[in-house]
């Protein structure tokens, strides 16, 4: 029993139309802040989660492809080691972002890689895969993203191809956007017919208000279909439409088989992903450049920064030297100030010190006159002595007597 719808197709071929319908009749197609956002292409919104669109993307790149140039898989390739982390993340967002038993994914990426979605739904999973006329979708990629006409031509059946292949052995419902834009209510209960007898929708689903999501006015006019100058379509394309157009309606199990492409398809697909090779190689070269150009960038701003720093610290080092010296010019000034007390305060000392030593040398003279006085005096009194001592001797003892008591008087 299925247990969930993806939704398959080429890129500007309505698969987000049909998304906003099977939305509106109870399918889960996740958190609206997690899906892409509507922008000028899509502007009724994509219905699709970013992490899906994301996921892809990175398998496509890992096989050296994009969503604009399909790489080569070969027969078995989601089997390989490598692939599981990328089956794992596939399941992990069937399983945490949708509800368990009515989710709907819808990427047109899906289309190249359903062998790996396939084996993270465990093969339980429906599919509604709509088609949209090649020339219109080769003229919206031409508008949209500047495109060559034949190159949008064989990529639209490079995809289709690839999801014939991918969804064999499924329930698959497929539908025209021709007339799902033309006849919403009948192409919309057709695809819930469908997927109430899977078990997908229940019998009460509202489908005119899943209806009412179809916007035929966005449906632009891309393809100058009367005019004579515009491309005929390759007679291989127009077979693979036709092809895909009897298709149309309920497959319990899908067993499409598909036609070969043709020759020039593969050559200009070969072309087209040697091309988008080598422009990843020289937008790799060019950021690995502007990388090298920026981290340049960033050590010049960074030398820069470090010669502002540097300035800065050298003008408050200046400064700090201005100050620095004006307070040893001060220390200076007043030193000399200082010195110049100092060898006044010396002068006058040593003025001082002279004057004393003239005085004293005035002072020793005049001692050493007192003192030669007095030895003179001292001399002269024991000659006086011993004059007096002879006289004593000579004259009478009462004289000498009396003289002795005059002296002690």
């Amino acid at each position: 029993m299925a247990v969930g719808v993806f939704v398959v197709g080429m890129h500007r071929s309505g698969t987000s139309a049909v998304a906003a319908a099977l939305e509106a009749l109870g399918l889960d197609v996740g958190a609206a802040e997690r899906q892409m956002a509507p922008d000028v292409a899509n502007p009724a919104g994509y219905y699709e989660l970013q992490e899906t669109g994301d996921l892809n993307d990175e398998i496509l790149a890992l096989f050296g492809g994009a969503w604009d140039g399909l790489p080569q898989l070969s027969a078995g390739w989601e089997l390989e080691p490598g692939m599981t982390p990328y089956y794992r993340r596939a399941a992990a967002i069937v399983g945490k972002r949708l509800t368990k038993d009515r989710w709907l994914i819808k990427d047109p990426r899906i289309a190249p890689l359903l062998p790996l979605w396939r084996r993270a739904v465990l093969d339980r999973c429906a599919a509604v895969l709509i088609v949209r006329e090649p020339m219109e979708v080769a003229w919206s990629l031409a508008l949209r993203n500047g495109m060559p006409i034949l190159t949008g031509l064989a990529l639209w059946s490079d995809y289709n191809r690839r999801a014939l292949v991918g969804l064999s052995g499924l329930p698959v419902h497929v539908c025209s956007y021709d007339e799902l834009v033309s006849a919403p209510l009948a192409t919309t209960t057709s695809i819930q017919a469908s997927l109430e007898s899977w078990n997908e929708l229940s019998a009460d689903a509202e489908v005119e208000a899943a209806a009412a999501r179809i916007q035929p006015e966005l449906r632009r006019n891309t393809w100058p279909r009367d005019n004579a100058d515009a491309l005929e379509v390759p007679g291989e394309i127009e077979r693979l439409a036709k092809f895909l157009a009897d298709l149309a309606g309920a497959h319990s199990v899908f067993e499409p088989g598909h036609p070969p492409p043709s020759p020039w398809e593969e050559a200009l697909l070969v072309e087209r992903r040697t091309g988008l090779a080598r422009l990843r190689a020289a937008t790799s070269e060019v950021e690995a450049a502007i990388r090298q150009r920026d981290e340049r960038d960033e050590e010049a701003k960074l030398a820069i920064q470090q010669r502002d720093e540097n300035a800065l610290e050298r003008a408050a080092l200046g400064q700090q030297l201005h100050a620095r010296n004006l307070e040893f010019d001060a220390l200076g000034e007043s030193a000399r100030a200082e010195r110049e007390h100092v060898v006044a305060d010396r002068d006058r000392v040593g003025r001082e010190l002279e004057a004393v030593r003239a005085r004293l040398a005035e002072v020793e003279a005049d001692l050493d006159d007192v003192q030669t006085r007095r030895r003179n005096a001292e001399k002269a009194l024991r000659v006086t002595t011993r004059r007096l001592e002879a006289r004593e001797r000579s004259l009478p003892i009462r004289v000498a007597r009396a003289i002795k008591r005059v002296r002690r008087r």
